[in-house]
This record gives structure tokens, C-alpha cells and sequence, in this order.
């Protein structure tokens, strides 16, 4: 009888560890396909977004006229990826001037423009336009408690041209 008893438990201890590892390791393939997913949702949201901006260009139409309509001529970057570089080469020759950049990385351009981290003192412009938008809201937040600047996403700047 013991050894039924120690073989039950012995079982039973076996079947509690298997489903214990198994419900851990289901938890962690969910946050690696969460993870995923949100990297996937914030290449479709820049793909878009690049689409759109090349409907623009073949327009005729230009970026600088945003800003030139709203009367944004000194204006800040946050975010220092692909889309910050090609709103950089964009803007590069028009009357809007890019008087710095923040990054939460503290990455550097390789230009004169001043790279702020978002625990520095933002300086004053006419906007900040956010170009990782994948992440407007908490960026917008943010940096709406360091500075009175208004803060726009670069999607603004392309869905107002279409």
C-alpha cells in the first residue's frame, strides 16, 4: 500500500511540475509573440506612412508646406530613425529650420543639430514633430510636461497633405 501511495504521489508530483512548466513557459511565448506583434503593427504603421509620403512627392507636393502653412518654420524632432532622416533631407534647402533633436537614446546625428535626451531641458520652437509614432501618445505626453511647445506626429504633417 505504501508504495502505491508513494508511486500516486510520486505521479501526481510529476503531472503538477509539468503543467507548472508548461503554463510558464506559454506565458513567455506570449510576451515573445506580444513583442512581436507590436514590432509588426510599428513597420505596418511606418509603411504606411511612407506610402503615403511618396503619394505626396508624386503629387508635386511638398513637406515644407505644412510647416509653411502653419507657420512652423523653427521646429524640433523627436525620434532619430529612418523617418526623422528622410524629414531631414526633405526639409534640407526649404525656409524650415530644424533647430534640434531628442532622442530617448541619446543618439547623435551626424549633423550640427543639437541632440537632446527627453530628461534634458527642451528648448523653445514653433512644433516638435514626433517621428516614432508608434509611440506618439507617450511621447506626446511626455514631453507636454517638459515644454509648452505644441507636439505634432509626423503623421499629421502627411495625412493633413493628402
Amino acid at each position: 500500500m505504501k508504495k502505491i501511495s508513494s508511486l500516486l504521489i510520486t505521479i501526481a508530483g510529476v503531472i503538477t511540475g509539468g503543467v507548472a512548466g508548461f503554463l510558464a513557459s506559454s506565458k513567455f511565448s506570449n510576451k515573445i509573440i506580444e513583442k512581436k506583434d507590436a514590432r509588426i503593427d510599428k513597420f505596418v504603421g511606418y509603411f504606411n506612412l511612407l506610402e503615403q509620403w511618396m503619394s505626396i512627392k508624386e503629387e508635386g507636393k511638398a513637406i515644407a508646406s505644412y510647416f509653411e502653412k502653419n507657420g512652423y518654420y523653427k521646429i524640433g524632432l523627436y525620434g532619430l530613425g529612418k523617418i526623422a532622416n528622410h524629414l531631414l533631407k526633405e526639409l534640407d534647402g526649404t525656409d524650415i529650420q530644424i533647430l534640434f533633436a531628442i532622442d530617448a537614446r541619446g543618439e547623435r546625428l551626424n549633423s550640427d543639430i543639437v541632440v537632446y535626451t527627453p530628461d534634458d531641458e527642451i528648448p523653445k520652437a514653433d512644433v516638435i514633430v514626433v517621428t516614432a509614432t508608434f509611440d506618439y501618445d507617450n511621447i506626446k505626453k511626455t514631453l507636454e510636461e517638459k515644454t509648452d511647445t505644441q507636439v505634432i506626429s509626423m503623421d499629421d504633417v502627411i495625412y493633413d497633405l493628402l
